[in-house]
């Protein structure tokens, strides 16, 4: 009898363990997927000038950012790459009125 009870509270603690390992793993499964980035490319001027919001993605710009006067960017989650040749090649300019 006392055999079967330590039988009983191994499998007892294996299951515990396994719903713990699933449970933790469909986590991660969640949390990748978090994770993952949307990439795109960009040739040329990025002028803001409305409202534009961006989220989980790398950005890749071969070109100048600028937010006009009204203009709002927002970026949430993002990589943002300025793609050039040389240091100064491309730059970023947030106008008075833009944010």
């Amino acid at each position: 009898m006392l055999y079967m009870k330590k039988i009983l509270g191994v499998l007892l603690i294996c299951m515990v363990m396994i719903g713990m390992v699933l449970v933790l793993d469909a986590m991660g499964e969640n949390s990748d997927k978090q994770l993952h980035k949307s990439v795109w490319r960009l040739d040329g001027e990025w002028n803001v000038s409305g409202t534009e919001e961006e989220m989980n993605a790398v950005i890749v710009l071969t070109g100048n950012l600028t937010i006009l006067n009204g203009g709002k960017l927002t970026l949430k989650n993002v990589t943002l790459a300025m793609n050039s040749t040389y240091g100064g090649e491309h730059h970023i300019t947030v106008n008075p009125g833009g944010t």
